[in-house]
């Protein structure tokens, strides 16, 4: 359902639609693995989003939301877990990019 919080000037985050805000900072793995997105070899935040506006004559609804790229080529589940990681480090395994992604399936409401 809805909160008042997925409200930006009246579009909508589609990840609050159907999940509650993670808390910055969590150490709980599930957490940390599967709803922060910054910085993707050791997340303590979201700040990664898909806004959407209902259209004209009808609306648009989130039906999904996950974050996508936990995982670095030739990485481990858990490797955003381990001390001393970073994009820069010299060990460090190869992340698409220094955010994780969102993906949102969208749907129309008439």
């Amino acid at each position: 359902s809805s909160s008042s919080s997925s409200s930006f000037r009246g579009f909508t985050d589609a990840w609050l639609e159907l999940h509650p805000e993670p808390e910055p900072g969590s150490t709980d793995k599930a957490v940390r693995f599967n709803a922060l997105t910054f910085p993707s070899c050791n997340p303590v935040k979201r700040i990664d989003y898909i806004l959407f506006h209902a259209a004209a004559g009808g609306g648009v609804k989130a039906t999904a939301c996950i974050v996508v790229g936990q995982v670095p080529a030739g990485g481990e589940k858990d490797e955003d877990l381990r001390d001393g990681l970073g994009m820069a480090d010299l060990d460090s395994p190869i992340w698409a990019s220094d955010h994780r992604g969102v993906v949102a399936d969208l749907s129309r409401v008439v």
